[in-house]
């Protein structure tokens, strides 16, 4: 621990201070003067040394050890009652361009046309099943002959 059992009881003695500053939106002032007290408590030796990864000193440490006091007792998060259950309702997506003509129109244009094209491609499926010459309408004759598939010829 970087804390000896003096400062840890300096700084356990302030945390009702952290969190009403927290609270109040006053943490600036509560920064200022928790250091001042520190160094006439304490001496500089906490904001002499010099920070290195995974190891900061002088403010950024006193910062840290009040931010990871969060779920100690003291904290309003572990008290009975200090956490609410969100309830997030799934957003609403909206609709691709197509899925949103289809639930427009599926009923008056969609499906009457599919009545007819689905029969009509259930027999090319079987005439190409016996290997059977299958007729293309016009549009999908387009679409053969720009296709780069080679292997299947549609």
């Amino acid at each position: 621990m970087w804390t000896s059992q003096e400062q840890l009881a300096f700084l356990e003695a302030r945390e009702t201070l952290h969190s009403d500053a927290k609270r109040d939106n006053t943490l600036s002032p509560f920064w200022d003067s928790l250091k001042a007290e520190w160094i006439q408590k304490f001496g500089m030796d906490l904001f002499l040394k010099q920070s290195t990864p995974g190891s900061p000193m002088g403010m950024r440490r006193l910062r840290q050890w009040f931010n990871n006091r969060r779920n100690t007792t003291n904290s309003t998060a572990s008290r009975s009652g200090g956490r609410t259950t969100i309830s997030i309702a799934p957003r609403k997506q909206r609709y691709q361009p197509s899925q949103a003509y289809s639930k427009l129109y599926y009923a008056s244009k969609i499906a009457p046309v599919m009545e007819t094209e689905y029969a009509m491609y259930q027999q090319r499926l079987k005439d190409l099943a016996k290997g059977l010459p299958v007729e293309f309408p016009p549009y999908q004759e387009v679409l053969r002959l720009s296709s780069k598939d080679l292997d299947t010829g549609l």
